[in-house]
């Protein structure tokens, strides 16, 4: 499904379709956008434990089954494949395999705004339950689209999600798409028209070329800024973001007046 809106709009949109009053989430946080979608969890009544990580580390897979194995029950799990505020990208396939592991039936929800379409994210294979993205990343448009995909999982979740929703509400929008393959609001058209041209250049250049592709310039922007002195936010490089680098100023400049 899509929907007139930003990254902020996937958020929201995934949290009120299949959680209710009082349910409790778990929120794994490495940066400002994980701690975005837990307070946003926060505001429509939820219950939810965070596990968090210092900003520049990637959430360690250990840790996060102890805590999960402690937090039980839960009716989900919030996590962010790529935060954007650290240039750090989670391994999401072992994440959600250790919450399957733990609580097979919660539902894992992923925040993949600065992920999807430039770094390899396999919804089916991966056992995720919701994903959703904005235009203004890797689709390589203007701000203004919201993707989100949802399991069957979550689909059932929703019939039953009590959360106040109207113009996120995935029932209407289905419906709509099923009946006219239109929106249920106004559309950004637009927008659709250059996401129309980016996906034609995506298909032409290939999945696995776009990976390698984005493989590489992170690997070179990381290597030319180390060569400068400077040091990257992510303290490990395995888990470095090859779609957003983060670099650490070790000294703040005053400017000069003039």
């Amino acid at each position: 499904m899509t929907y007139p809106a930003s990254g902020t709009g996937g958020q929201e949109c995934a949290v009120v379709n299949v959680f209710s009053p009082g349910d409790h989430v778990v929120s794994i946080i490495i940066g400002n956008f994980g701690t975005r979608l837990a307070k946003i969890a926060e505001a429509y009544g939820l219950k939810v434990s965070r596990i968090e990580f210092s900003w520049g580390e990637a959430a360690d897979p250990a840790i996060v089954e102890a805590r999960l194995k402690e937090l039980t029950p839960y009716k989900g799990v919030l996590m962010t494949h790529n935060e954007t505020s650290t240039g750090v990208t989670n391994n999401i396939r072992t994440l959600a395999s250790i919450v399957r592991t733990v609580s097979p039936e919660a539902l894992v929800v992923v925040d993949a705004v600065s992920s999807l379409s430039s770094l390899p994210l396999e919804m089916d294979l991966w056992d995720l339950d919701v994903v959703f993205t904005g235009s203004q990343k890797g689709w390589m448009i203007p701000p203004g689209i919201m993707m989100i995909a949802a399991s069957e999982r979550a689909w059932q979740a929703h019939k039953n999600a009590k959360l106040p929703r109207f113009y996120w509400d995935w029932t209407s929008t289905r419906k709509q798409l099923d009946a006219s393959w239109q929106h249920p609001t106004t559309p950004p058209v637009s927008l659709f028209y250059a996401l129309d041209v980016a996906l034609e250049m995506m298909l032409d250049e290939g999945r696995e070329a776009i990976f390698a592709r984005h493989k590489k310039a992170g690997e070179y922007v990381r290597d030319r800024v180390q060569a400068m002195g400077l040091h990257l936010l992510a303290t490990d490089v395995r888990y470095a973001s090859n779609t957003v680098t983060a670099i650490r100023l070790l000294k703040v400049l005053k400017p000069k007046r003039y």
